[in-house]
Parts: C-alpha cells; sequence; structure tokens
C-alpha cells in the first residue's frame, strides 16, 4: 500500500518510501547499445557517438540521468563486450538493407529486437550473452541486461518504442522469452532513450 501522506519526491530533504523506490542502495544495470548500420544506408551515427550519448560521464547522457534523478543509487554502466572500443557497451551490426528489417506489421516490434540480438550473436566474442544470467535460470532477467537498438533509419517510426521480444529469442543458450527491449532512433533526444530504457529496466 501507499503511504499516507505520500512521500514528496520533488524534494531531497524529505523521507522517501523505500517500498516506491526503485534502487536499494546501489543498484547499477548492465546496458547494451547494438548500433544497426545498413547497406543502402550511409547516415549513421558513430560507435563514440553512440558511447556518449548513453555513458558519457558529463550533464546530459542517459546514465548521467539516471545516476543524478536516483542521488547515486541507479544506473547504467557499459555491458560487457569484445568489439571496437572493449567493454564501452556498444556494438555495432549490420542488418542488410533496410528492406530486410523484420517488423510487426507496420511496427518495428518484437521481431526487429531480436533480429538485432541475433546478428549480435553471429559472431561470439562479440558479446557472451549466458555471461548476465547472475542467477544461472537461463533466462536474461531486466535486472541483468537492458537493450537498446539504435540506428538513424527514421522511416518506420519518428520517436522510439519499447517491445516485448518473441518467445523464441535466445542467444548463447539463453532465452529472452517475456523480456523488452527498446529501440531508438538517432534524432531522437536523450530524454526519449531515458524514457524508453525506463519501460523496460523499471
Amino acid at each position: 500500500q501507499y503511504p499516507s501522506p505520500p512521500p514528496d519526491f520533488s524534494h531531497p530533504a524529505t523521507p522517501h518510501a523505500p517500498l516506491l523506490s526503485p534502487a536499494s542502495g546501489n543498484d547499477p544495470r548492465p546496458l547494451l547499445v547494438i548500433l544497426a548500420v545498413y547497406s543502402n544506408r550511409t547516415d549513421t551515427i558513430t560507435t563514440a557517438q553512440a558511447r556518449d550519448r548513453f555513458f558519457a560521464q558529463s550533464f546530459g547522457s542517459v546514465d548521467d540521468y539516471y545516476r543524478s534523478q536516483s542521488f547515486g543509487r541507479f544506473r547504467f554502466t557499459p555491458a560487457a563486450e569484445s568489439e571496437g572500443t572493449v567493454n564501452d557497451g556498444v556494438i555495432r551490426v549490420s542488418l542488410g538493407s533496410t528492406d530486410d528489417i523484420e517488423t510487426d506489421g507496420n511496427d518495428l516490434g518484437g521481431a526487429f529486437g531480436r533480429q538485432a540480438i541475433r546478428e549480435a550473436n553471429a559472431t561470439t566474442s562479440r558479446v557472451d550473452f549466458a555471461s548476465f544470467d547472475e542467477n544461472g535460470n537461463g533466462t536474461i532477467e531486466a535486472r541483468e541486461l537492458s537493450i537498446v537498438v539504435l540506428t538513424d533509419f527514421d522511416g518506420l517510426s519518428g520517436c522510439g518504442g519499447t517491445r516485448t521480444l518473441p518467445g523464441d529469442t535466445a542467444a548463447d543458450g539463453v532465452s529472452f522469452a517475456g523480456r523488452q527491449y527498446s529501440f531508438d532512433f538517432g534524432l531522437e533526444n536523450n530524454i526519449t532513450h531515458a524514457h524508453e530504457l525506463a519501460h523496460q529496466a523499471l
């Protein structure tokens, strides 16, 4: 039950109800940004730009937003990976032509996320998805890994979204059944990235 009166979250000096907090103590969450590129598009953002957008330690990044708003208790850290700049949390994958995008009808739904994860797993040395299964139950849970597929292709959406991955989504022997992921576009502002992440992580 919610406390009465409810805590005032806009004032740091006001005691907060712990049951309403997404973080208990220091609660970092690994985040993997999959930068999707296409053979018939040249206006993709760079991995360095994606890294700064999500993980820069300066004002304005997604990680800075969550760290500052949680008073340092909650943050997104770069997921371990071995492509390019090792462990910067961003990998670049080719999804062929934009004609090859897997969609759910006219929506970049769960099928698009499955496609990106499948390609990210095509080179096993790039990301070891099984390493994120901390409790060993064979499923990647929301607390264990967040995934954003970022692209400049803006033909199907002007904003972004968070969708549930298909039940057959799997990589390195672990399942993503019931998990959500976010798809974001390079034209978005960072607060939209943060908004979509909140759907899947919290």
